[in-house]
């Protein structure tokens, strides 16, 4: 890392790095669909509820890094893995 590289910028790099190829593309959309974005995470089991919430925030996180590092590559990851 130069001088002149920040860490973020370096993340964000390495998330457009990922995401240009497809086999990255379906490893992250895998990830993203086992956190549970798209399903209700209530459960009237206390410890299920908060694993689900927890295993839901990282999603979350995950989504907004990839929209923000690489919006048109994560729109295409959508496009490619749209049910139907």
């Amino acid at each position: 890392m130069s001088k002149q590289e920040d860490p973020r910028s370096i993340e964000l790099a390495d998330l457009n790095y990922v995401m240009s190829s497809q086999a990255g593309r379906n490893v992250l959309y895998r990830f993203l669909r086992y956190s549970g974005l798209d399903v209700d995470n209530f459960n009237k089991d206390t410890h299920i509820h908060a694993k689900n919430a927890g295993r839901r925030e990282v999603g979350l996180f995950m989504r907004d890094e990839l929209k923000y590092a690489c919006y048109n590559k994560y729109m295409l990851m959508m496009k490619e893995n749209e049910d139907g």
